[in-house]
């Protein structure tokens, strides 16, 4: 079991009882936004999926600024102008 921040990273995996009391801190302070039970290799798909999405969303970013830079840079002719050459 795990407890997921607010922030999206993970506590570590641990028993049931132990997560629980690490959840329960984290709901005190206002951290806690989730709470997977599950074995250890369940946790850790879970873990990861969240690390997946994030490297998506980034590469995401990363090509909608590619977008806005190479504007302009290479003048694709329009089919008109291809046949009148």
């Amino acid at each position: 079991m795990a407890t997921q921040y607010t922030d999206g990273s993970f506590s570590e995996t641990a028993p049931f009882v132990e997560a629980m009391k690490t959840f329960l801190e984290a709901v005190d302070v206002g951290m806690a936004k989730a709470f997977h039970v599950g074995t250890p290799g369940q946790i850790e798909d879970i873990k990861n999926e969240k690390s997946n999405r994030e490297l998506i969303e980034d590469l995401q970013e990363e090509i909608a600024k590619m977008k806005v830079e190479r504007e302009g840079l290479i003048y694709i002719p329009t089919t008109k102008e291809i046949q009148s050459i």
